[in-house]
């Protein structure tokens, strides 16, 4: 399967369901269509959620798609996940992917494209619209074990009631679903830069796993559920939310006005002999005709916006980095500081102007007409 040329960005709903379990357990998702096959399998841990501890495959028109043990890929037929994007492999409204979680266990997932739609300036990506029900434990057997285990849960004088109870931390909810909780957890994925999904370029305050190593298969498999130290204050929700809300706001402008492009933590620029990633940034169209497909992003933004918990070691630290090379290299810079509820606006060659939290935050001549109070911003 050759990989599709890149068009027009488009938004893909995707419906989830694990596959053979009655009552039905499903998600329905917004992806953009560039999304990896990688990032896609992230999605659905965090959708369902299941911890992301096990091995994974998508299953498509005869292809299997994983990621690597370390090996090598086992046949001709196999592909890397990490290379290949929602697009690339499900072009077509209709299409059918499966998606297999957890090798001992597994876990089957059908996914349907439903629809696949010119991506609008209100989407948020990746978000889930609707679902129902929680997804099994981890570890319970699949799907032949699980009605068992409910069957368990469900009878009080069940003998081994009490130790499946202790096993599962003392409570378990089949009906259990909440979108927004949802959301969130998907909010946090979004937040994490392409280096890290990807494993390159790691900077070592993020480091994934209390070892070292160079092998994928190590940083993906438990990236959910074994973000150890500065990692998981990187990816802290009360950050994530207020990236996403301003993400939200700047990129909504840009596009209804045709302005030019915005990127999220993830996009690396080189600045001089920097290499920097910052939580949003804004180039206008007149100074890049396109995106790169791959690699660093030639040119300085024309705006970027920093986002600073002093309490969060790392993040202070690469927020006040990134900060100092963006301001030798003249960029306008925002740097948002929740803890005191202002934003520090620094245009090049004029004085920081502080913006409280009832004051509105203008565009300057970077962004013409953009304006949005602080205190939207500051209360996501």
């Amino acid at each position: 399967m050759s990989k599709r040329k890149s068009s027009a960005p488009t938004t893909y709903v995707l419906k989830v369901t694990l596959k053979d379990i009655a009552p039905p357990i499903w998600r329905r998702l917004l992806v953009a269509g560039d999304t990896s096959l990688l990032r896609l399998h992230l999605i659905i841990q965090a959708a369902m959620p299941w911890d992301n501890t096990h091995l994974f495959s998508f299953m498509i028109n005869g292809y299997e798609y994983s990621v690597s043990n370390g090996e090598g890929f086992e046949s001709a037929a196999d592909r890397n996940a990490a290379q290949y994007t929602l697009a690339d492999v499900a072009p077509n409204s209709g299409a059918k992917l499966t998606y297999l979680y957890d090798f001992g266990d597994s876990w089957e997932h059908n996914i349907q494209v439903e629809e696949i739609r010119p991506r609008l300036s209100t989407d948020v990506l990746p978000s889930c619209v609707k679902g129902k029900r929680n997804a099994p434990p981890e570890d319970s057997g699949g799907v032949w074990a699980y009605p068992e285990l409910l069957a368990t849960l469900r009878n009080p004088k069940a003998p081994d009631r009490r130790d499946l109870m202790e096993w599962l931390g003392g409570s378990f909810d089949p009906e259990h679903f909440d979108l927004a909780e949802t959301n969130a957890y998907l909010a946090e994925l979004a937040a994490i830069p392409e280096q890290v999904i990807l494993s390159k370029g790691i900077p070592p305050e993020f480091s994934l796993m209390p070892f070292e190593t160079d092998n994928p298969m190590h940083l993906f498999e438990g990236l959910m559920s074994s973000l150890v130290g500065e990692v998981r204050e990187w990816l802290s929700p009360r950050r994530s939310q207020i990236q996403v809300e301003m993400l939200r706001h700047i990129a909504n402008f840009v596009a209804e006005h045709d302005l030019g492009f915005v990127t999220a933590a993830g996009a690396v620029y080189e600045i001089g002999d920097t290499e920097l990633s910052p939580a949003i940034a804004f180039i206008a169209r007149e100074r890049l005709a396109a995106l790169p497909d791959k690699g660093f992003i030639p040119i300085v933004p024309d705006l970027a916006v920093e986002i600073e918990f002093p309490d969060l070691p790392s993040v202070h630290k690469e927020s006040t980095e990134n900060l100092k090379a963006l301001h030798r290299a003249e960029v306008t810079t925002w740097h948002v500081l929740p803890h005191k509820r202002q934003i520090k606006v620094q245009v090049p060659g004029k004085r920081a102007k502080t913006l409280n939290f009832n004051d509105t935050l203008d565009g300057g001549s970077i962004l013409p007409g953009f304006s949005v109070a602080v205190a939207t911003l500051l209360k996501a």
